[in-house]
């Protein structure tokens, strides 16, 4: 890089330097993340097996712990878990919101059988 070799032999300061080369100063200074795929992907297995309820969200979490220290996101390791078909089905909870096994007297309905043919021809009062 020429910015680099302006910088480092002292000609310039890096702001020069990056304005003679057209460049952003931040792009004089990035450093990549060097990540191998293969033993991020070996880790992720191990991980997933070893816990297997846990999302991508934990999973993410026990990467960059530790034993690992991988600076990896979550929407990466949710890539990664769907390409290696390690996503599991998110569980719903259902909500109940009718109690049919209540104490309480069921009253019958009473307009069952009835044909409704005008307006207001039937009023229902309720019970407070």
């Amino acid at each position: 890089m020429i910015a680099a070799e302006l910088v480092q032999s002292r000609i310039c300061t890096v702001r020069a330097a990056c304005e003679a080369v057209s460049l952003r100063p931040s792009s004089y200074y990035y450093q990549p993340h060097r990540l191998e795929a293969e033993s991020l992907s070996a880790a992720l297995e191990q991980e997933a097996g070893r816990h297997p309820t846990y999302g991508s969200r934990r999973l993410t979490h026990q990467l960059r712990r530790a034993p690992y220290g991988y600076p990896v996101n979550r929407k990466h390791i949710q890539r990664l878990m769907r390409q290696n078909g390690l996503l599991r089905p998110v569980k719903r909870t259902v909500c109940h919101t009718t109690d049919s096994h209540h104490p309480y007297p069921r009253y019958p309905n009473l307009v069952e059988g009835l044909k409704i043919e005008r307006p207001e021809q039937v009023w229902v009062h309720g019970r407070v």
